[in-house]
């Protein structure tokens, strides 16, 4: 994989993770629905697609944890202990490279650098 690649694929974790905030949202906009008195909408009609809404979520849950732990495994091959750090506060923990440099006592600048270093040391 190149480093394009290889970027693309640690950021499905947030992509996901961000997927399964929109349907919990709309989960329980559905489940307000159904509990609505003059709903427009029958409620049996929003209590199914809650259920629906609730089992895709699930199976995101299962494979946001699955990916998780890829990720984790991937970036725990690495020997350098900042480069590892550097990957997972970037793509585990979201936070932008102002935030790393921050917490590592490192400029951007250099935080930058050592990123893309840290994601030509991965191995795919």
């Amino acid at each position: 994989m190149n480093y394009e690649e290889k970027k693309k694929y640690l950021e499905s974790y947030k992509f996901l993770d961000f997927h399964i905030n929109a349907l919990l949202e709309e989960k329980q906009m559905w489940y307000e629905r159904a509990l609505k008195i003059e709903s427009i909408y029958p409620s049996a009609e929003c209590l199914r697609k809650v259920i629906s809404l609730e089992e895709e979520i699930d199976y995101n849950i299962d494979c946001l944890v699955d990916l998780r732990r890829n990720i984790y495994r991937i970036i725990n091959k690495i020997e350098d202990e900042t480069c590892k750090k550097i990957l997972i506060l970037k793509y585990i923990n979201f936070k932008t490279f102002e935030e790393i440099a921050y917490q590592i006592g490192y400029c951007e600048k250099q935080i930058s650098r050592l990123h893309k270093k840290a994601i030509s040391l991965l191995k795919i």
